[in-house]
């Protein structure tokens, strides 16, 4: 995998950190990843 200098601290957005309301479960942040790594590297 390429490395593209952008990193995310999620820690704070976390269901755990804030609620499960408002927060992120782990499924739903590992369910976007896809959508981040394509949004960090863009197909040419």
């Amino acid at each position: 995998m390429r490395e593209c200098g952008l990193s995310l601290d999620y820690g704070r957005m976390m269901a755990e950190a804030i609620g499960a309301e408002h927060g992120l479960r782990p499924a739903e942040l590992r369910a976007a990843a896809p959508r981040a790594r394509a949004a960090a590297w863009p197909a040419a």
